[in-house]
């Protein structure tokens, strides 16, 4: 899979598996990278939604996708980007080009935005959307 945006901690990389012919987006979450380098492979079949959120040099990628009984859980990815590297819009370029439907695929500028993106778009309560911004503030680069 080719690299789509990168820097020393981190890497988001979207792919087609040769094996089972799945596309997939990688990553390498820089707030595991301390425990040992975790890398995580998240099929787009599975996905209910993508958000990325880009704030200032921050930026959040959170899914929705079923966990092994079934039940659709929140999973989320955060990183900086150094100084000149690009946004996200070129890992939403590949999601898109890989087949992910454009309906379940959000942008947020702002943190703030993403919780008004979550219950108009992804309509989820707006309970569980200040959860889920708390979280993604919590989580933020592994802090």
């Amino acid at each position: 899979m080719e690299s789509v945006e990168k820097n020393e901690s981190s890497f988001i990389a979207v792919g087609k598996e040769e094996h089972t012919g799945r596309h997939l987006f990688s990553i390498k979450d820089p707030s595991v990278s301390e425990a040992g380098g975790q890398q995580a492979g998240v099929y787009l079949d599975q996905c209910v939604c993508i958000m990325t959120i880009e704030e200032g040099d921050a930026f959040w990628i959170f899914w929705l996708s079923p966990d092994a009984t079934g039940k659709v859980k929140g999973h989320t990815a955060s990183g900086r980007r150094n100084d000149g590297e690009e946004d996200l819009s070129g890992f939403r370029r590949d999601l898109l080009s890989a087949g992910f439907p454009r309906r379940n695929l959000h942008v947020a500028d702002s943190l703030v935005t993403a919780r008004t993106i979550l219950v108009e778009n992804v309509k989820v309560t707006p309970e569980a959307a200040v959860s889920i911004v708390d979280y993604l503030v919590k989580n933020k680069d592994g802090r």
